[in-house]
């Protein structure tokens, strides 16, 4: 996890000395969670997975039969 966040920072073109500091409080809030049992939480995207979204069909628009016209000028 910390190669992933050093690669991103280099990537983005983080000076040295902000990337070293960025990676220390990474390194230390990692430990951090360790420490108080918390697992890391890194999701992961497999495309070839099948969807576990259930499919929604949409339902369309009921249609009214005629326009309504505008309403007739009261005499």
């Amino acid at each position: 996890m910390l190669a992933a966040i050093e690669a991103l920072l280099v990537a983005k073109k983080v000076p040295e000395k902000q990337r070293a500091a960025v990676m220390a409080a990474a390194t230390e809030k990692l430990a951090q969670r360790i420490r108080d049992g918390q697992v890391p939480k890194v999701k992961v995207y497999d495309k070839s997975a099948p969807s576990q979204r259930p499919v929604v069909v949409p339902t369309p628009e009921l249609q009214r039969s005629r326009e309504r016209s505008a309403p007739a000028p009261v005499r």
